[in-house]
C-alpha cells in the first residue's frame, strides 16, 4: 500500500510493505546534493529543469528508516508514467524490490495524473 505520511521534517510517500519511501526534491541544492552523494549525474543542470518543468521528474527513494541518508535516485517521464532511470551508487543497479517499487510509485503517480486530467 502506497501512502503518505510525515517522516522527519520531510513528507515522505511511502510503502509500508517494502520500508521505502520516496522523497521529492524542490530546490537545485537537492539534486547536488544527491548527485555527490550516490556519484551520479541527477547533480546535472538538465534533471532539476525537467523536474521543475514537470516532463521528466526526480524522486529520491530512500530506506524509511533512514530517510535522510541518499539510496537510489529514480527518473519518471510523467507524460508516459514510464520509470526512466533507477540507480543506486556509482549508477549501480538497485535490487529487485526497490526496480519494482520504483514501477509501484511510477503507476501510483500516472492513476492520479489521470484522475486530474479527467476532473480538468
Amino acid at each position: 500500500e502506497i501512502g503518505s505520511g510525515l517522516v522527519g521534517s520531510e513528507m515522505c510517500i511511502r510503502d509500508r510493505k517494502d520500508g521505502m519511501c520516496i522523497q521529492v526534491p524542490h530546490e537545485r541544492a537537492d539534486f547536488i546534493r544527491e548527485g555527490q552523494a550516490l556519484s551520479h549525474c541527477v547533480g546535472g543542470e538538465r534533471y532539476y529543469k525537467n523536474h521543475i518543468a514537470g516532463t521528466q521528474m526526480i524522486f529520491f527513494i530512500r530506506k524509511a528508516a533512514l530517510p535522510d541518508k541518499p539510496f537510489v535516485t529514480c527518473e519518471i517521464d510523467m507524460r508516459t508514467g514510464m520509470v526512466l532511470q533507477c540507480y543506486g551508487f556509482g549508477d549501480s543497479v538497485p535490487p529487485k524490490e526497490v526496480k519494482r517499487f520504483a514501477k509501484d510509485f511510477a503507476r501510483f503517480i500516472q492513476s492520479r495524473i489521470s484522475v486530474v486530467r479527467k476532473a480538468g
